[in-house]
């Protein structure tokens, strides 16, 4: 048995995602121009070999920018053809800048749907988008 998995912490204030990719599909962060990096993994799947140590990478969110986390199931979603929905296809939906993270959810989920069409799933297909919206704490 094995598991791929990311783990990251944001601090909102200044931007910064901590994280761990251990042999995930790797999430990007998206700014007004498109996709800005590719999260690679940082260590191998957990579950195939004993006592690895992790590298721990950080980076920074600006203002506005998305990271977007997925599983493989988003491209290999299969449609009734059997044809892949593709990272092609999902980078495609990621071109027009996104105004909020909600709404980069709702084009990824509408391309999937109609990719997929009446086929069964194949796969699981989980999306996370976090958007980091100001550089400074909101007064409550």
């Amino acid at each position: 048995m094995f598991v791929t998995f990311f783990f990251g912490l944001l601090d909102p204030l200044t931007g910064c995602l901590t994280y761990i990719n251990a042999g995930h599909e790797p999430p990007l962060i998206l700014g007004r121009a498109g996709v800005k990096s590719r999260l690679m993994p940082t260590g191998p799947i957990v579950g195939i070999f004993p006592n690895i140590d992790f590298r721990v990478e950080e980076v920074y969110l600006e203002q506005g920018d998305i990271l977007l986390a997925f599983t493989d199931g988003v491209p290999d979603a299969q449609n009734s053809a059997g044809q892949m929905f593709s990272k092609e296809n999902l980078l495609a939906l990621l071109k027009p800048p996104a105004s909020s993270a909600g709404h980069l959810l709702d084009r990824i989920e509408s391309g999937l749907r109609a990719h997929i069409g009446e086929a069964s799933q194949y796969d699981d297909i989980t999306i996370l988008a976090v958007q980091r919206l100001a550089d400074k704490p909101v007064k409550h």
